[in-house]
């Protein structure tokens, strides 16, 4: 007899691309672009959803934002130039 699956959160997102799921408010690649908030998959970077972003209230919130994004978008391309190596190791 197999065991249920364990419940799910209600606010988990799933990749349709890969499988990856996730809670919402984490596990996924956050940024801001304009005036978009994305979220892509840190497994395939598959863009996960796009919504409108809240605006800043402040100067100091606007860059604090950029800043997050453009070390989200960094992170995301280290991972995926860690996946390529890895897997072209594995594969010769």
């Amino acid at each position: 007899m197999s065991q249920p699956d364990a419940p799910r959160q209600k606010s988990t997102l799933f990749c349709s691309d890969c499988g990856y799921e996730s809670p919402a408010p984490s596990g996924w690649l956050e940024y801001t672009l304009s005036d978009q908030r994305h979220k892509r998959c840190p497994r395939c970077f598959a863009l996960v959803t796009r919504r409108p972003a809240e605006p800043p209230t402040d100067a100091w919130d606007h860059s604090r934002d950029q800043v997050r994004s453009g070390f989200a978008l960094w992170r995301a391309g280290v991972s995926q130039l860690k996946q390529s190596v890895e897997q072209l190791a594995v594969h010769g």
